[in-house]
């Protein structure tokens, strides 16, 4: 498997191995080179020769805008050097809130968590880790977390929590790479709030079993009733404990590049990425990621934007260099594995 990944033909990929799974310096001649071709990769090539159609397209345009383009370069590990990629970024950047956060609209109403999170980790991935703006967007998150004691969303108006599941895998890996300028006082404390959560549902198990039942209620309310209504009496009457909530399906097929709706080995990333000590209420997840992998050692591609981004990354039902990195990253922490 690591002889794999190390290969060539995916420069981010081997850069990324070499770094986190072999302990390779990034200030090594072999990894400066690397760096600088990591932009060769077809999928990354394709997307910055497209900048400008990003742009074009509108910022939240799915999954062909600025900001999906941007979080996808990201992830894949381009050189935020290239004089394109920091078009994008100052363009992105250019659009933030007066409050720090983004917006799918531009306008305070559609301010997003999961997409300021998406945003700023992107940003310091693509070497802008010191921008005054980018230290204003973590503030944010701290101003929107904190008090409501947990990640906010417009969605869970219409759902049965009062904090979003979906965006604490993206969120904390947002503050795993949270640069020097943050306060250091509020990253701690949410991490702590984010990453509890996130284990009292085991990573990937937070959907009620009653939500079937509750999305019936809604559709045959009264005339006149508004939903917030029986949102709120359905979770004032109806209380489950944490070990009866069911798996979120989605969330057991593994992707790349991820979008808002992340999976349960993004999940485990960023508790690896943040240097989370092992817990029991990992196990079940780890045991998922496990059961995934082939006899060769490698892990496929079972979800994909392919057709809906400005360029394709890998292929659909084919083994993944992108997901089994992110997969040995995560059991060589857990599970003690051996890269080999």
């Amino acid at each position: 498997m690591l002889n794999w990944l190390l290969e060539d033909d995916a420069p981010g990929v081997q850069y990324l191995a070499r770094a986190r799974l072999l302990g390779e310096s990034p200030r090594s001649r072999r990894m400066l080179t690397l760096r600088r071709r990591c932009n060769e990769y077809p999928p990354v090539a394709r997307m910055l020769a497209r900048v400008d159609d990003a742009i074009a397209a509108g910022d939240y345009a799915k999954y062909r805008g600025a900001y999906w383009t941007l979080i996808f370069l990201a992830q894949v590990h381009a050189d935020g050097r290239d004089p394109r990629a920091r078009r994008l970024v100052e363009h992105v950047l250019a659009t933030q809130l007066d409050n720090g956060g983004f917006s799918a609209s531009g306008t305070p109403g559609n301010e997003i968590g999961c997409l300021t999170a998406n945003v700023l980790w992107a940003s310091v991935q693509l070497g802008y880790g010191d921008d005054d703006r980018v230290i204003r967007g973590y503030r944010r998150l701290a101003e929107r977390i904190l008090p409501h004691g947990g990640v906010p969303c417009r969605v869970l108006q219409t759902c049965l929590h009062t904090a979003c599941k979906m965006t604490l895998p993206q969120t904390l890996r947002c503050l795993a790479a949270a640069p020097e300028g943050t306060l250091k006082k509020d990253m701690k404390k949410l991490r702590q709030v984010l990453v509890r959560q996130l284990l009292d549902v085991s990573v990937y198990r937070f959907v009620r079993p009653d939500v079937a039942e509750y999305h019936h209620a809604v559709k045959v309310r009264p005339k006149g009733v508004p939903e917030r209504a029986v949102r709120e009496r359905w979770i004032a009457e109806r209380t489950f404990d944490d070990d009866e909530l069911l798996p979120k399906p989605g969330w057991l097929r593994f992707g790349f590049p991820r979008s808002y709706n992340p999976d349960l080995l993004e999940g485990m990333l960023a508790l690896a990425e943040l240097g989370v000590e092992h817990d029991p209420a990992m196990d079940d997840a780890l045991g998922i990621i496990e059961s995934k992998r082939m006899p060769d050692g490698r892990w496929k591609l079972e979800e994909s934007l392919n057709g809906k981004m400005l360029a394709d990354i890998e292929k659909k039902g084919k083994p993944s260099k992108w997901v089994t990195l992110r997969a040995a990253i995560v059991l060589q922490r857990y599970r003690g594995l051996e890269p080999g």
